[in-house]
């Protein structure tokens, strides 16, 4: 069995809630990739979480995070009739590298702002 390690920072996140009542969020982890003449690139890949780590990717939306997860290939077909794959994770741990900003740590935790705090900021 092979396992994939990926670091970044979140991007794209989309969480749907399927019939059986499972979620599952896909997001795009923003790899920066270092090259030897000191540049840099951007590496996009997808990771899938489900059920309690798909609730928690929700809410790390532009947080770095490092995902271990189970390595895969998302066949698609685009608008014009081409097939197309991408690589993508299905994660089973998540690891935040980064503080979480407050706002993100209560949708992440499901609690609510306090009453007639209608923003979440706490002032």
């Amino acid at each position: 069995m092979s396992i994939d390690i990926r670091i970044g920072k979140v991007d794209r996140v989309r969480a749907n809630t399927l019939q059986s009542g499972d979620k599952v969020c896909n997001a795009t982890l923003i790899e920066t990739i270092t090259k030897r003449d000191g540049g840099s690139f951007d590496l996009y890949h997808r990771v899938v979480a489900w059920r309690d780590l798909a609730a928690r990717l929700e809410g790390l939306d532009g947080v770095r995070i490092m995902v271990v997860g189970r390595p895969g290939i998302n066949k698609w077909t685009d608008k014009e009739g081409n097939e197309r794959t991408d690589p993508q994770t299905t994660v089973s741990s998540i690891e935040t590298l980064e503080d979480v900003p407050q706002r993100k740590q209560q949708q992440d935790d499901n609690q609510a702002p306090p009453p007639g705090d209608d923003d979440g900021l706490g002032w």
